[in-house]
């Protein structure tokens, strides 16, 4: 057992690109500048997330010893027992961290930690109602960070937009993983492939169209904002076909690059 170990169960990356898009949906609106309230959101958000990732992997034990045995509990690095202690605590401080904020803060983040246990436990082998809780908890930093100010409405529109590309890769990486989910968890793409890909085409769109209400009506003026966007549209765009010539991993690569990019936008637009 390793520190290593513990940092791989959290996944730190994702981690902190959720707590990026929270400092973003803190600076958007109306341009909250440093100050301690900004590290706790950062904080908040950093650790749920990371909690969410280990418990996911608590309850996950059987399935990844026969597909992700690199994993540090499904490898036995660290236990099942570890793990559940480990996101307990992380669940707890990042909750501390969102009382420090404001009510709001807290209720949201209260309520992303009830949905992210709920979903490990229950929600997994049910994925379509799983695929909307993990599409939301990408957009929820964002709002989250918004709390700050109370000037919801960019936020929003940014949030909207992230759910929208979220969920199409999530149907997608649905598509990815039929052959592993057969036996295991109920998905979309195994009842309904053609609705499945239909519902990707569509929340591509909506995450496109979204992103650019707010260029269009003037609430953000940076042009990096739309070069990216345009960027990232594109390689949405693009995933998409690679989906329809059944390119699924490739597909599911391509709509993850597009969703970096137009965080990149987001983040353009609050430093701008």
């Amino acid at each position: 057992m390793a520190l290593r170990d513990y940092l791989a169960l959290l996944r730190p990356l994702n981690c902190l690109m959720a707590g990026v898009s929270a400092l973003i949906g803190a600076f958007l609106g109306n341009g909250v500048f440093f100050s301690v309230e900004l590290g706790f959101v950062f904080l908040s958000v950093f650790l749920i997330c990371g909690a969410g990732q280990a418990i996911n992997d608590v309850y996950d034990y059987e399935t990844d010893r026969k597909t992700h045995s690199d994993r540090s509990i499904a490898g036995g690095r660290i236990t099942q027992q570890q793990g559940m202690l480990l996101s307990g605590v992380l669940f707890l401080a990042g909750l501390a961290f969102a009382w420090l904020i404001n009510l709001n803060a807290f209720s949201i983040a209260l309520l992303f930690v009830f949905l992210l246990n709920f979903y490990a436990q229950s929600m997994k082998k049910s994925k379509p109602l799983g695929n909307l809780v993990v599409s939301a908890g990408t957009a929820a930093p964002l709002v989250f960070g918004a709390t700050l100010h109370g000037n919801y409405a960019l936020p929003l529109l940014l949030a909207g937009s992230a759910f929208f590309a979220n969920y199409a890769r999530e149907l997608i990486k649905d598509f990815e993983d039929l052959a592993q989910d057969q036996g295991h968890k109920r998905t979309l793409p195994m009842r309904y492939p053609r609705l499945s890909k239909y519902l990707c085409t569509a929340s591509n769109g909506m995450a496109i169209g979204l992103g650019w209400v707010p260029f269009l009506n003037g609430s953000i003026t940076t042009p990096a904002y739309a070069f990216f966007l345009i960027v990232s549209g594109g390689i949405l765009l693009f995933s998409l076909y690679l989906l329809s010539r059944n390119r699924f991993r490739q597909s599911q690569q391509a709509s993850k690059s597009g969703m970096l990019i137009a965080l990149l936008a987001f983040l353009s637009a609050a430093i701008g």
